[in-house]
């Protein structure tokens, strides 16, 4: 009984601490920040020049202004360039289409002085 205790005591200690990967952008976490963004369907050659955008670890939400949603699978979580950022939807039977997103009101010297202690 002891020993049941002492490995759940573990587990919920491991577990506990174990952080959820999210989208990040020079390691600093996109989740559940809304951008502004453009974006483009490569696979039909769909543009919008302003789209609402949210990031969910692994995936993005995407707005339309006609009230229409998309939710997409990032193609990589760590997002190197937020002017081509690359998700597909998820719906099986759909991998082969790629949206591009560009990030147009993200504020890198902002971010960086939010994240310094004071």
């Amino acid at each position: 009984m002891r020993r049941l205790r002492l490995i759940t005591l573990i587990g919920v200690c491991f577990f506990g601490n174990y952080a959820a990967p999210a989208a990040t952008h020079k390691g600093a976490s996109l989740d559940d920040t809304e951008y502004t963004a453009a974006a483009r369907c490569v696979t039909t050659d769909q543009a919008f020049e302003k789209v609402t955008i949210k990031f969910k670890r692994d995936g993005v939400n995407v707005y339309f202004d006609d009230g229409g949603h998309l939710t997409l699978k990032l193609e990589s979580e760590e997002i190197a360039d937020l002017h081509h950022i690359i998700a597909h939807p998820t719906d099986k039977g759909s991998e082969s289409v790629i949206w591009i997103f560009d990030i147009t009101n993200f504020k890198e010297a902002n971010r960086a002085l939010e994240d310094e202690p004071s």
